[in-house]
């Protein structure tokens, strides 16, 4: 069984690359392009990860990752890269703050090691 994966972003081409490098690594994706779509579609479904863009249209990643319900483990991929923002990613309970402009490597390289059984 593929593991569920939540991306959630505005960008068209930054959710496409994401997307595809996930889905050709063989995870299943789901999308949101705002936060409010994110908190529906996380209070129907379970996933192993949400990838989580902070700016985002409706609600913020901040704003989802203090509503979620679950308990989903999530990695921040943000082109606000302040330390005081990685902080604050990160008191709120996020495991990664990755940059924007990803690295194709290395991103994947950090998911999978989320993932890891």
């Amino acid at each position: 069984m593929s593991k569920k994966i939540l991306i959630v972003e505005d960008n068209e081409l930054n959710m496409k690359l994401m997307s595809d490098i996930l889905e050709t690594s063989g995870y299943e994706v789901k999308k949101a392009i705002n936060g409010e779509e994110a908190l529906e579609i996380l209070s129907e479904q379970k996933f192993d990860l949400m990838i989580l863009d902070i700016q985002l249209p409706k609600k913020s990643g901040y704003e989802v990752l203090q509503e979620k319900q679950q308990d989903v483990p999530t990695v921040i991929v943000s082109a606000c890269c302040m330390e005081d923002e990685v902080m604050k990613a990160k008191t709120i309970g996020c495991l990664d703050y990755i940059t924007k402009p990803i690295k194709v490597i290395e991103f994947l390289a950090k998911i999978k090691s989320f993932l890891a059984d």
